[in-house]
C-alpha cells in the first residue's frame, strides 16, 4: 500500500517524554499522550524513500501501521545517532523476506567517510551481505533518488564526520512541488539563504528544537525566536509565501510550551502560518 508523506517522528535526541525526566513537559506527555509524545525525528516521503533512520524505527513503523519492505532509499541528514542509527539496520538483515536489492543510504561526503569507517569496523556484514549500500553524495549537486530531484544544502549544525555539516534537503516531489527539509539546521548560513533565493517552496519542514528556551547566537539549533527570524528572511526574499505549508518538527523537552502552546505562539507571532507537526501526521 502506498502511504502519503508522514512524520514518523518529531522529537529531538531525547524524545518526549525522556524516560529519565520528570520535567513538566515530559510529565504532561505521560498524562496526555497523543500529540505530546515525540519519538526521534524521521520523515517518510513515500514507501520507497525516507529521510533519516533513527533508533525508534521499529516503534514508528508499528505506530504508523506500515512495513518497510518496499523501502529502497534513505536520505540521511547527518550522523548524529538520533538521525542515523546504524545498529537498527540489522532489522533488515534479520528479515526473512526482504527482497534482493540493497537498501541505499545516501550521505554527504564527510558523513559518508565517517559512516563507512564505522560500518566496516562494526557492522561489515551489512555491506558484505548486500543488506545496505552506502552512497556518497556532494553538497549542492543534484541527484535523482527514487524519482525525486534532491540537493543537499549545508545546514548550520555539525555532525560526527570531519567538517560535516548537516544536510538540509531541497527536494522536487513527484507531483512537481518543491520541499525543503531543514532538520537539523540552526540559523541558516548566508550562503544558504542565497541559494534558496532562486526557489519558491511549496513545503518547508524545519526544526524548532528548543522552542521557547532562547538559545545564544550561533547555536546549532533553532528556538521559536530564531525560527521566526528564518521565516522573515525567507518571506522577504520570496522563498516562501502565504501559500507555503510550513511545519515545525524536532522538538525537545527544554521548551516550556506543549503542543497547543507552540501552536498558539506561532499563530500570534509568525509572519506566515506555521503548523506543529506530531508523530504520525500525514501531509
Amino acid at each position: 500500500m502506498e502511504y502519503g508523506m508522514t512524520f514518523l517522528g518529531t522529537g529531538a535526541a531525547e524524545g518526549i517524554p525522556n524516560p529519565f525526566c520528570q520535567c513538566g513537559i515530559c510529565e504532561n506527555a505521560r498524562r496526555k499522550g497523543g500529540v505530546e509524545v515525540r519519538t526521534r525525528s524521521a520523515f517518510r516521503l513515500n514507501e520507497r524513500v525516507h529521510i533519516d533512520y533513527g533508533p525508534d524505527t521499529f516503534a514508528q513503523a508499528l505506530k504508523c501501521g506500515i512495513n518497510l519492505h518496499a523501502l529502497k532509499h534513505i536520505i540521511v541528514t547527518h550522523t548524529h545517532e538520533d538521525h542515523y542509527c546504524v545498529n537498527q539496520l540489522n532489522l533488515r538483515q534479520m528479515a526473512r523476506d526482504r527482497g534482493e536489492e540493497p537498501l541505499r543510504i545516501y550521505l554527504t561526503s564527510p558523513a559518508y567517510k565517517w559512516a563507512f569507517e564505522r560500518m566496516t569496523k562494526h557492522e561489515l556484514s551489512l555491506i558484505k551481505n548486500g543488506i545496505v549500500q552506502l552512497v556518497e553524495i556532494d553538497y549542492l549537486k543534484e541527484y535523482v533518488i527514487g524519482g525525486m530531484k534532491v540537493r543537499a544544502f549545508p545546514g548550520n549544525h555539525r555532525g560526527h564526520g570531519e567538517h560535516e555539516q548537516a544536510a538540509n534537503y531541497l527536494i522536487t516531489l513527484p507531483d512537481g512541488r518543491t520541499m525543503y527539509y531543514a532538520v537539523d539546521t540552526g540559523y541558516y548560513f548566508e550562503d544558504t539563504f542565497g541559494l534558496l533565493q532562486s526557489h519558491t517552496l511549496d513545503l518547508l519542514v524545519m526544526e524548532c528544537t528548543f522552542g521557547s528556551h532562547a538559545l545564544a547566537p550561533g547555536a546549532e539549533h533553532l528556538d521559536i525566536y530564531s525560527f521566526i527570524r528564518v521565516l522573515e528572511t525567507l518571506l522577504q526574499q520570496g522563498t516562501i509565501n502565504q501559500d507555503t505549508r510550513i511545519l515545525a518538527t524536532h522538538i525537545n523537552h527544554a521548551d516550556g510550551l506543549d503542543y497547543d502552546g507552540l501552536q498558539q505562539y506561532f499563530a500570534n507571532n509568525a509572519p506566515v502560518t506555521v503548523e506543529i507537526a506530531y508523530d504520525g501526521l500525514m501531509i
